[in-house]
């Protein structure tokens, strides 16, 4: 293309804005479109984990999981987003997408847990500060089915967390089912899945409120 520049006046002027008009057109732009995932919907999710005393915690696996999360083999092993708390016990997920999400901190040696639910991100390009969360004994609940018929390689799992349940011949034959490795929380599903063709069905009534360090000491009963 070119621009033919007629003289008089305001010459000068004019080239001074066809120079300005071609820098700015033909100079590369990085676009934004908040509409698209991974434009313009990124935000950082950071926190730390403490111990009961209110130390910091080293080294525990945290998961950034949707709400909507299912648990299984398959889902806990793939490379969803895990990070490891560092030496002052703080962790942190990059590039979140809007979303519903939970966050989970486990620390299997001691038996320790917390969960942070419903954590709602909206805005982008946002840092969420999830603060301190203190590690509490995990909890463990019997699950007991008297009008379902349970079958060995089907499983039970909490939406929204890593905590799944396989059941073998044993759990069948007493149709009762543990599910441990639960942190203290409200849980509105809890998940019967078959193996055969993956259909999950929510076997509550009502929510799961499990407490810290739960041992149930009874079957929980209250399912359909």
């Amino acid at each position: 293309m070119s621009v033919h520049i007629r003289k008089g006046p305001n010459r000068f002027f004019i080239l001074t804005l066809v120079i300005t008009l071609l820098q700015v057109f033909c100079s590369p732009l990085h676009m934004v479109d908040s509409d698209k995932q991974g434009n313009g919907s990124e935000t950082i999710a950071r926190g730390y984990i403490r111990d009961s005393t209110g130390a910091p915690v080293v080294g525990a696996p945290v998961y950034l999981l949707p709400a909507s999360f299912k648990p299984d083999f398959a889902n806990v092993n793939s490379p969803h987003s895990m990070t490891l708390t560092n030496d002052s016990g703080a962790y942190e997920f990059t590039d979140v997408l809007a979303g519903l999400y939970n966050v989970e901190a486990l620390d299997p040696a001691n038996r320790g847990g917390v969960i942070i639910q419903n954590i709602n991100i909206v805005d982008t390009a946002k840092v969420i500060s999830l603060g301190a969360s203190k590690l509490a004994q995990l909890a463990k609940i019997v699950i007991f089915f008297p009008n379902m018929p349970l079958h060995a390689g089907d499983y039970l799992s909490l939406r929204g967390t890593t905590a799944f349940s396989v059941i073998d011949s044993q759990a069948v034959k007493s149709t009762t089912v543990g599910l441990a490795g639960v942190p203290a929380g409200k849980y509105p599903t809890l998940n019967y899945v078959r193996n055969s063709d993956s259909l999950s069905i929510n076997v509550l009534n009502d929510s799961l409120t499990v407490s810290a360090g739960l041992r149930s000491p009874k079957p929980y009963q209250n399912i359909p």
